[in-house]
């Protein structure tokens, strides 16, 4: 239902402002950590995920959600560590 390659496109930012990057700057001028942080990278996941759905005409309540959800675990490297095969 949700595509890994666009989970990517909205990581990837806009003009230069990576998620990652834009979660990190507010961190630490916050001097967040712990739950705090973790509470600003799902807030920055969810604006980077309602401009790009908003930008392709395709906004909607349950994409919004589950993209925002989707980005939140891969930026948080939580996605990487549940589904990496084991050996």
């Amino acid at each position: 239902m949700f595509d890994p390659a666009i989970v990517e496109i909205i990581l990837g930012g806009v003009l230069g402002l990576t998620v990652l990057g834009v979660t990190e700057v507010v961190k630490k001028f916050l001097k967040a950590s712990g739950v705090a942080a973790y509470l600003i990278s799902l807030a920055v996941s969810g604006a980077a995920t309602a401009y790009y759905l908003i930008s392709q005409h395709t906004f909607a309540l349950i994409t919004f959600i589950g993209y925002t959800l989707y980005v939140f675990a891969v930026s948080n490297g939580i996605f990487k560590a549940t589904h990496t095969p084991t050996k």
